[in-house]
């Protein structure tokens, strides 16, 4: 693949991965991924930016709607999970940036 994810207003399409908005579904090589609300919204956020570094206040923010909190780890949380459920536990295909946050990498999918 180019790296270039095929994208509606609805979907997005990495390789393997396929997450649809409407219907809140993520799935991994055909197999559907159980995700919680907020852990979709983590997800969804970082594949529309794949590619780029999105700070860890930006996705309380915009996903939690909560203002940046020094001691808040709750979006470190969420990605772990994350990590778990897509089988990502080398952090390849969800990669912390170190002092800004998590970069989503489109082509390792």
């Amino acid at each position: 693949t180019s790296g270039v994810p095929a994208a509606t207003l609805q979907q997005l399409h990495f390789g393997r991965l396929s997450l649809h908005l409407r219907e809140r579904r993520v799935q991994l090589g055909g197999e559907r991924i159980e995700l919680t609300e907020c852990e979709f919204e983590v997800l969804w956020l970082l594949a529309q930016q794949a590619g780029r570094a999105v700070s860890r206040t930006e996705l309380l923010e915009r996903v939690l709607g909560l203002p940046w909190q020094r001691i808040g780890r709750s979006i470190d949380c969420r990605v772990y999970r994350l990590r778990a459920k897509l089988g990502d536990g080398a952090a390849q295909l969800i990669r912390t940036v170190r002092n800004c946050g998590y970069l989503f990498s489109p082509a390792r999918w």
